[in-house]
């Protein structure tokens, strides 16, 4: 059950505090494209949670569909909040231990919230948007299932709350034969296990993103074509692994990584203009791997450049 109903409305709602039982919701929009500003949707105090669960396990903060569009912005909230064929914009927010689950199709904006204690945001069936200029701590991004994002100038900590998982991932054939796919750019992305992987039949552009002391950094597990480009990668077990597909690497720096760059035995990328420097083993090409090195600065292993 939700105490707020906003049925095909372009409606208002300001300054408000909702304390919503275990189980139970906040506010529910069926279509219209209302403002929800200022609001407080918070588990209800005297709630006894059961062992093993959380207040964010057990209550729906907000549910938008039948194609509606609201604004969220300057809100806070926790919980499990869903979208189903709506085009949501959140600005300004502050978001703890939540997920917010997106299905397509549809158009999401996400840009300037705060997420706290860990975050899944996650969008499939031909969702489309922005996700920019976010702070993200201990959470994560994915996007699958023939949508295609950009995830752009987000600041993004780890460690992350599952154990190998990646902060940034983009799986399954992202959308048709020749389209870009999601962009990937101008990220800050810190202490993970993994930074960014694209995996299956995804398409992406992976450029100018500040990868540092992640184990993994970037990892290419696609079979199709993409860009890894001008990103720079500091410390960690290795900077970029390509196990897959015939991705353009490009402009890239790499250092203090276990691997610089490790290319696997089903790969075919490019190499062109990368600076590969001070990691134990700065370029790795496995049995089979099938790469075009071009020109590329690439220092003996464990040595400086400027040594």
């Amino acid at each position: 059950s939700y105490p707020v109903l906003l049925q095909d409305s372009d409606a208002v709602l300001r300054s408000l505090t909702i304390q919503v039982p275990l189980g139970g919701g906040g506010i529910l929009v069926r279509g219209g494209a209302p403002e929800l500003a200022d609001l407080s949707v918070l588990p209800d105090p005297g709630a006894e949670i059961k062992a093993g669960y959380s207040a964010a396990d057990l209550m729906i903060p907000f549910e938008f569909l039948d194609g509606s569009s609201p604004v969220v912005r300057d809100s806070a909230w926790t919980g499990f909040l869903y979208s189903g064929e709506s085009s949501p914009t959140f600005e300004g927010n502050t978001i703890t231990a939540s997920v917010m689950a997106m299905d397509g199709p549809g158009e999401v904006v996400l840009r300037r919230n705060t997420f706290l204690g860990g975050a899944l945001i996650h969008l499939e069936f031909d969702m489309t948007g922005t996700i920019v200029d976010n702070d993200l701590t201990s959470g994560a991004i994915g996007i699958g299932d023939g949508s295609s994002m950009t995830v752009q100038d987000n600041v993004l900590r780890g460690p992350s709350l599952v154990s190998g998982g990646p902060v940034v991932f983009v799986t399954n054939p992202a959308i048709g034969v020749g389209e870009p796919g999601s962009s990937i750019v101008g990220n800050t992305i810190t202490g993970f296990d993994t930074g960014i992987t694209i995996d299956d039949g995804a398409v992406a552009t992976i450029e100018g993103n500040d990868l540092t002391d992640n184990d993994v950094a970037i990892q290419w597990d696609s079979w199709e074509t993409g860009a890894i480009e001008e990103n720079a990668v500091r410390g960690g077990n290795t900077g970029i692994v390509i196990t897959d597909g015939d991705p353009s690497v490009t402009g890239n720096t790499v250092e203090g990584a276990g691997y610089g760059v490790s290319i696997g035995v089903e790969a075919r990328p490019t190499l062109e203009g990368n600076t590969l420097c001070s990691s134990e083993t700065n370029l790795l090409i496995q049995d089979t791997a099938d790469p075009v090195i071009g020109e590329n600065e690439i220092c003996p292993d464990g040595v400086d450049s400027a040594e």
